[in-house]
């Protein structure tokens, strides 16, 4: 896993804020390229975060906006484990109720 240098960054971001991009988008794509199995998804966030910026008048709002974002995929996440906490339990009792007795047949009459 890489290692993120906060304090590297904020110095270059004051140095010189086209290196800072620079490396922003980088290192972006690094962590995109590290998850193979996430990259469609990955690609597509990064798709978002770059169109949010580029509406945003200056640097607060861009954070405000990012901020919105995430808080938007945390509920999606949230959801998602809702309901595949609700899938879990139904296939518990599906299953549970499988291994209960069968139904007796009624008896034919002779």
């Amino acid at each position: 896993m890489m290692q993120f240098d906060f304090d590297r960054m904020a110095a270059l971001a004051q140095r010189d804020p086209q290196a800072f991009e620079a490396e922003r988008i980088r290192l972006l794509r690094e962590a995109i390229d590290a998850r193979p199995e996430m990259k469609a998804r990955g690609e597509q966030t990064l798709l978002r975060i770059e169109a949010t910026r580029d509406v945003a008048t200056d640097p607060l709002e861009s954070a405000l906006l990012a901020s919105r974002l995430m808080w938007m995929a945390l509920e999606e996440l949230r959801q998602a484990l809702n309901c595949g906490i609700a899938a879990i339990a139904i296939e518990k009792a599906r299953i549970s109720s499988l291994s209960a007795a069968p139904p007796r047949l009624p008896k034919r009459p002779a």
